[in-house]
């Protein structure tokens, strides 16, 4: 054997031994700025993109040693599409052979949705949870306050179609029984109890509360009185009942129940079970009016003088 090649085989010794010391430093590396234990390799994507992938969502910090890493010890396999679960990867050695051999590791996405969250705010939740959700097309499908709140278990590449569907469907099993029960079929009927449930939820909290609420706006609706409700404001710009100013009573949008009377013209967030079943059961009463204390107690009137007096005792 000549000078020359044994050069050639020191040189390539000292290569791959570089590029195990560079790998064992980079594993080692804190990954405090990892922004999600998911990560997608699409159809196509080359080595060099998905390094630089991989390091700018924090796995490492250096994308050439994660290439050249996986040239030197995964010779002959290419990098398998999908989506994967990399919470416990460790090492770049395990980041590596999951990526060559396709070990995506699927787990179970747990997602949930409290009653009285609107669509906007589902689709940020959707967003940071499941790497193939698109917001703005889940977003031109949904319609508010028929998404069902639940806790939900996705696959990790479920994308909004999955979502949207799933939160239909239970929408349909759970809240359209009660309707088939009482034989309601007029879309408009519906829509109006659903948007008439979406403000109960975010009125009270306890169940006979939400029932006498219930019928107070059901009797202010019946005499084509105002709502007078805050809480739609919370659809509007973001404010609860504390931070409305006079200016914003004044705003000259739909959802504004203090100048315009009837229903806002869609529900403002997706209602719980109880919720729906309180404006389908109010309880009767002779109220017109109500509010909730800072405490949390509900205290009703039924004339502007009563409710000014509670005003002036509780709030």
């Amino acid at each position: 054997m000549n000078f020359f090649a044994n050069k050639k085989i020191y040189l390539a010794i000292v290569i791959v031994l570089t590029i195990i010391f560079c790998a064992l430093i980079s594993s080692f590396l804190p990954r405090e700025n990892k922004r999600s234990d998911f990560f997608v390799i699409k159809n196509g994507e080359s080595l060099t993109s998905i390094s630089r992938n991989l390091s700018e969502a924090g796995f490492f910090s250096s994308e050439s040693t994660f290439k050249y890493f996986f040239l030197a010890f995964f010779n002959g396999e290419s990098a398998r599409t999908g989506t994967y679960y990399f919470r416990d990867v460790n090492n770049i050695f395990d980041l590596g052979y999951r990526i060559a051999y396709g070990d995506f590791e699927e787990v179970p996405v747990k997602i949930t949705i409290k009653e009285g969250t609107n669509k906007f705010e589902m689709a940020e939740i959707f967003e940071k949870s499941l790497p193939n959700f698109n917001k703005n097309n889940f977003l031109k499908k949904a319609k508010e306050g028929f998404l069902f709140p639940d806790t939900y278990f996705f696959r990790v590449d479920d994308n909004e179609d999955v979502v949207f569907k799933t939160l239909g469907e239970t929408f349909e099993n759970k809240i359209g029984k009660l309707f088939e029960e009482r034989n309601i079929k007029e879309d408009k009927k519906i829509y109006d109890i659903v948007t008439l449930a979406s403000i109960v939820e975010e009125e009270a909290s306890k169940p006979k509360d939400r029932r006498i609420i219930a019928g107070i706006l059901q009797n202010r609706l019946k005499i084509n009185m105002a709502l007078q409700v805050d809480v739609t404001f919370q659809y509007i710009n973001g404010k609860n009942t504390y931070e409305l100013t006079l200016e914003d009573l004044k705003d000259q949008s739909l959802y504004n129940t203090y100048i315009h009377t009837g229903l806002p013209p869609t529900p403002i967030s997706s209602p719980g079970l109880d919720s729906v079943l309180a404006v389908l059961e109010p309880i009767p009463n002779d109220y017109l009016y109500f509010l909730s204390s800072r405490n949390n107690v509900m205290y009703y009137a039924k004339t502007f003088e009563e409710h000014k007096k509670n005003r002036e005792r509780y709030l």
